[in-house]
């Protein structure tokens, strides 16, 4: 688990997205802990340095970002959110970029 006072990297935080029926590895890129209604949304302002606000703690956090759309390997992304319950750890971009190519690709679309 990410240490709640922690700020994060400038860009995405990435957590491992592992589906223990399929065996599927992905990776969830988290860019707030908000949501994009969340309270206090004059704050954000949706830039990549954003990505953990630190007056709420992570473990209660409303993660909102890019995540796999199919339970296999690679899968096409899209915009969602994501309960941190429901992924696993966090991990450095480079292991991210091996395990999910293909979230490269739709985050650099983006920018």
């Amino acid at each position: 688990m990410p240490d709640p006072n922690d700020s994060g990297p400038e860009g995405y935080a990435y957590f491992l997205d592992y589906d223990k029926d399929t065996g599927a590895a992905n990776v969830f890129a988290v860019i707030t802990n908000r949501g994009l209604f969340g309270d206090n949304t004059e704050r954000y302002t949706g830039g990549p340095d954003e990505v953990f606000l630190d007056d709420r703690p992570v473990g209660t956090a409303e993660l909102e970002g890019f995540g796999a759309v199919f339970s296999r390997d690679n899968s096409g992304i899209c915009w969602t959110g994501a309960d941190l319950n429901c992924l696993g750890p966090r991990i450095p971009e480079a292991v991210a970029r091996q395990i999910h190519p293909r979230l490269f690709e739709r985050i650099e679309l983006g920018r």
